[in-house]
This record gives C-alpha cells, structure tokens and sequence, in this order.
C-alpha cells in the first residue's frame, strides 16, 4: 500500500479527532458535537474519494488515470447520536 494512502488515513483519524467534542451529563446521557468548516470538509472528502478510488480501481484491477474528482452536496447534515 502506498505511503501517501498510510498518511491520508492518519490525518483523516487526526482531523475527526479535532472536530468531535463528546461530553456527558449529570445523568449520564451522553452527546456530541460536531463542528467543520466546508473548506476543511471539502478537503476531508476529496481524501476520502481518493482512498476509496484506490482501493475500488486496485479491487477491480483498473488503471488509476481513471479516477474523477468529488462534487459537494449543496447541504451539509451531520448526525451523531451515543
């Protein structure tokens, strides 16, 4: 596996670690928040499209030159429930 894949799953890991604040209340009902900004979501998603383009073309024994780019959604929706 390439490197670059290895250090794109790390700063996935790293860049989520940073966004996501769980906390507890007194009566133990867990919740969480998270916050991004659409240019750091932007750039998170290409990372992920590029993982997953490198695994679904070496999966299916294609050449890599075919990948394309990723389109944002207009709307952004985030749910994270405990």
């Amino acid at each position: 596996m390439p490197t670059y894949i290895i250090d794109t799953l790390n700063n996935l890991r790293v860049e989520g670690n940073k966004s996501a604040h769980i906390t507890q209340d007194f009566q133990g009902v867990w919740s969480c928040e998270y916050s991004i900004s659409e240019y750091k979501l932007g750039n998170l998603m290409r990372s992920l499209l590029e993982i997953t383009q490198y695994i679904s073309f070496k999966l299916n024994l294609q050449n890599e030159t075919e990948q394309s780019g990723w389109n944002s959604n207009t709307r952004y929706t985030i749910f994270c429930k405990i």
